[in-house]
């Protein structure tokens, strides 16, 4: 029920007047009176929401309605995320892209009581798969210390490990789709690209390296992706310390092993075994050093599932006890992005062999939520050139015209969701104007002053989000394939090479199959 002060005088495009009983809700547009029986018991319970929310396709001028309404009413805007909350727990999504990977992980079989052997056998995989494990930690500014590689199993040992405990992988053995090579094939597109210079085999072979069984010179390949983490944070972050402003989260990057990141292709999460799950959740709380009371924030070398925020946020107990099994599970949604049964093939978030772990950056600003769970910071997106040592551009992340235009854009995506993440943009956008209206000469005084120092090359933009009084610098990525470039004035923008060439033709020089010339 809406109290007195929250019933109001109000300015959209033009001004309305609202009044409410338990009848009806009116309003007046220009002198004319309209009865707006839609909002009728809209924030009274979750009936009432789905009812409005999911099962009515809302227009602009109603959704703006009720993002007015809450504008500048926390206690109103709490009670609409609550009633959106509760709706969330009990509805399914079958598309993979937009599902709780905590809902799939909580109804799998779990690893309870095991024999003494078997937890030994599990014991003598982790160390396997640890002894194989690169790891660069931002605080230790480094690449910690590789192990002497161990190897307990041979292939010889396959059959009596799936008897023991149907294991399906271990350090150096995991199934595979196809008994051939995946890099003579990914190598075999490549050379016919260069060939003909016909873009359908660059792209079959960036959806190839993304999908495709793993072996040794493939799983090199992943290693080349210009933006992944690894390629930028270790520079930028050592820049960023020496000159104060910008927070950097602590940040654990680990070069997966080549088996473990093979069974994201080649298994579903719901195929895993129990004691599977066991071996990869004890790896990966031993190889991150995981502690049990923190929150984090994990993703790929590249994709992050923010735009499901319950798939990027583990939280402290049981979860992240369970984390190996969230970055195993977004692992394989990028993967099944650049599958050839999807409607729209999307290579790329996959094309790299990195896990990494963050610490999580609690919201001190008590900002709402969007995308199930993620704080509406204000942050800013700067494009910089390294070459020059100029900022090229600055956009707000946030960009009201771009998140508009995609929360209207329901297609595949939950209705709810769609709805309940537009209403709350809009009436949080004039607070994310402010801020960045206010910081954002700061911000680009303190990029600008990052540059000179910093040994990367080219065009990048810079991820900044503010939180209070702190500005964490969180993401970055190549220019020309970032969003947002159109805040880069024309002639100034260059585009990037394509990812993997230069470092195909080096692997392809030195391959007694295949001696690659550029086409002429």
């Amino acid at each position: 029920m809406f109290t007195n002060a929250f019933i109001a005088r109000f300015r959209l495009d033009i001004f309305y007047h609202i009044w409410y009983n338990k009848v009806k809700l009116k309003i007046k547009i220009k002198g004319e009176e309209m009865k707006l029986p839609f909002l009728n018991g809209l924030f009274e319970g979750k009936s009432n929401f789905t009812d409005l929310m999911v099962k009515k396709n809302l227009s602009k001028k109603q959704l703006d309605i009720i993002a007015e309404l809450l504008k500048n009413n926390p206690e109103q805007i709490e009670v609409f995320q609550n009633i959106y909350e509760e709706y969330e727990k009990t509805d399914e999504s079958k598309n993979l892209f937009q599902q709780n990977a905590a809902k799939t992980i909580e109804a799998q079989p779990k690893f309870l009581e095991a024999s003494k052997e078997l937890d030994e056998v599990v014991n003598s995989i982790v160390e396997e798969l640890l002894s194989q494990s690169q790891v660069w930690d931002s605080e230790k500014e480094g690449v910690l210390k590789l192990p002497q590689p161990v190897q307990h199993y041979q292939l010889s040992d396959a059959k009596e490990l799936l008897k023991l405990g149907d294991i399906q992988l271990t350090g150096y053995l995991c199934k595979v789709d196809v008994d051939a090579s995946s890099s003579d094939t990914l190598l075999e597109t490549y050379r016919k690209y260069l060939e003909t210079g016909n873009m359908h085999f660059y792209h079959l072979f960036r959806q190839g390296l993304d999908i495709l069984d793993l072996d040794y010179l493939a799983y090199e390949m992943l290693s080349y992706d210009p933006n992944s983490m690894s390629k930028w944070l270790p520079e930028i972050a050592k820049v960023a310390k020496e000159k104060g402003f910008f927070k950097i989260p602590k940040t654990k990057i680990l070069r997966v092993p080549m088996t473990l990141l093979q069974s994201t292709r080649v298994f579903e999460y719901q195929s895993l075994s129990p004691v599977t799950i066991e071996i990869i959740n004890r790896y990966i709380h031993k190889v991150f050093e995981l502690d049990d009371t923190k929150d984090y924030f994990i993703k790929t070398g590249t994709f992050s599932s923010k735009f499901d925020f319950r798939n990027a946020k583990v939280t402290a107990g049981q979860e992240v006890k369970e984390l190996g099994s969230y970055l195993w599970y977004i692992q394989h949604q990028a993967s099944q992005m650049a599958s050839p049964l999807n409607n729209v093939c999307m290579y790329g978030v996959s094309s790299n062999n990195e896990w990494v772990v963050r610490e999580f950056i609690d919201d001190v600003e008590n900002n709402p939520t969007i995308y199930n769970g993620l704080p509406l910071h204000t942050e800013y997106r700067i494009f910089v050139d390294f070459d020059t040592n100029e900022i090229i551009g600055i956009n707000p992340y946030w960009d009201a015209d771009i998140m508009k235009e995609n929360f209207l854009d329901v297609g595949s995506s939950a209705p709810s969701q769609k709805h309940h993440d537009y209403v709350i943009y809009t009436a949080h956008e004039h607070v994310l104007a402010k801020r960045y209206e206010d910081n954002k000469e700061k911000v680009l005084s303190e990029v600008k002053k990052l540059l000179p120092d910093c040994k990367l090359q080219g065009q990048w933009s810079i991820d900044i989000m503010q939180n209070g009084n702190d500005f964490w610098l969180i993401d970055m990525a190549r220019a020309s394939e970032s969003s947002l470039s159109h805040c880069v004035p024309q002639g100034k923008l260059k585009k990037a090479p394509l990812p993997f060439l230069k470092q195909l033709e080096e692997i392809s020089d030195s391959s007694e199959n295949y001696k690659i010339e550029e086409s002429k």
